[in-house]
């Protein structure tokens, strides 16, 4: 009887610590939630862009700097979301698609506008 009742809480033990190493390994960070505002990132860029080229002594060099960086813009964005997402690890979506403010959920603005340049 007490070689069971070994058996039994040897068991128990195991079954508990694979549980706890599934929930740090597996489930907790697919349950973290990184958030990106697009539009503050795409109203931020325009600005740039549109004050260089309509600003009053703005050269031919400033405009095509302005246009230059508005390119840059469109190939390192999704370059710079896929670079945050890996250092996140975890989903990353626009603020627009959730409703409220999840406890679990990471701002990552700030740091994709320093990736972009912003």
């Amino acid at each position: 009887m007490k070689a069971l009742l070994a058996q039994v809480f040897v068991s128990l033990i195991v079954v508990c610590l694979a549980l706890v190493a599934y929930d740090r390994a597996v489930r907790r960070p697919a349950a973290r939630i990184g958030l990106i505002d697009v539009g503050e990132l795409a109203r931020l860029k325009d600005d740039r862009v549109l004050e260089a080229l309509t600003k009053a002594g703005a050269t031919e060099d400033e405009k095509k700097a302005a246009l230059a960086f508005g390119t840059r813009f469109a190939t390192a964005f999704p370059q710079a979301l896929e670079e945050v997402s890996e250092e996140c690890g975890c989903l990353v979506l626009a603020r627009s698609a959730v409703a409220g403010s999840p406890p679990n959920a990471v701002d990552l603005t700030p740091s994709l506008k320093q990736k972009v340049g912003l």
